[in-house]
């Protein structure tokens, strides 16, 4: 058990590091006033056992007239379909093509060296609100 703990130590402490990072590149007074409740971020760890931590947008999608989108308590949004006959919840797991989401920030974070090597990084001026989905409220 100590080693899962350890887990989600090493978890929250890469997606800190991670927005620190994104801050200290782009303070939040100086980016658009609408990017906080359309990013998600997103992490895993890599073969070379460091953490890929990633800021995404998503596409804006068309929702059908059974979908929504629900906020779970972590502030991320899942899309849900109701089935019309049961009125039974569903996870959608895919609301278009995965090549559609933009990774707007994209550090590797190596704790054991207190290192981030920042691998994409978008000029936010150029982001067009219009294009992407809104996940917080």
């Amino acid at each position: 058990m100590g080693n899962r703990n350890n887990k989600y130590d090493e978890h929250d402490m890469a997606f800190v590091t991670a927005l620190d990072k994104f801050d200290e590149k782009h303070p939040k007074e100086m980016r658009p006033n609408w990017l906080e409740n359309y990013m998600t971020i997103s992490g895993n760890k890599n073969p070379n056992n460091n953490w890929l931590i990633r800021i995404i947008l998503l596409p804006k999608i068309q929702l059908e007239p059974n979908q929504h989108w629900e906020w779970g308590d972590d502030g991320i949004p899942v899309l849900v379909r109701v089935d019309p006959i049961t009125e039974e919840h569903f996870i959608v797991i895919c609301g278009g093509p995965a090549e559609d989401i933009e990774t707007i920030f994209e550090v590797e974070v190596n704790l054991a060296k207190d290192l981030v090597t920042i691998l994409v990084d978008t000029d936010l001026d150029t982001l067009d609100v219009s294009k992407y989905q809104a996940h917080r409220r």
